[in-house]
């Protein structure tokens, strides 16, 4: 925000929201496998759902958080639009882990 970036740079917030998403899904991940209650092997569903779901969630949780400490405002033009735009940027970030773990595992096979 000190730089402005998201002002000068109209792809900035579409490139923060992608790599929040894949951030977001390894930690989910991360901590699935390493604290859940997983004693087998992790299904590609399991991942999909985790790296996905869970990143929409936490994305919806986000925008939540944007608007009450007055970072974004009904009100505003496009409210709407760039919190469903960086919803699905979010779930796209999720959705390449999904796909690159996939890949990997079906290469180990």
């Amino acid at each position: 925000m000190q730089f402005k970036w998201y002002w000068f740079f109209w792809w900035f917030d579409i490139l923060t929201h992608f790599v929040g998403g894949v951030v977001v899904a390894l930690g989910l991940l991360f901590w699935y496998i390493k604290y859940g209650s997983v004693k087998r092997s992790i299904t590609k569903k399991e991942v999909f759902v985790i790296s996905t779901l869970g990143v929409l969630v936490v994305g919806v949780l986000w925008e939540l958080f944007e608007f009450l400490v007055g970072g974004s405002n009904f009100a505003e033009s496009g409210f709407t639009a760039d919190s469903i735009s960086d919803l699905f940027t979010d779930i796209a970030g999720g959705a390449f882990v999904y796909v690159i773990i996939s890949f990997i595992h079906g290469r180990k096979s």
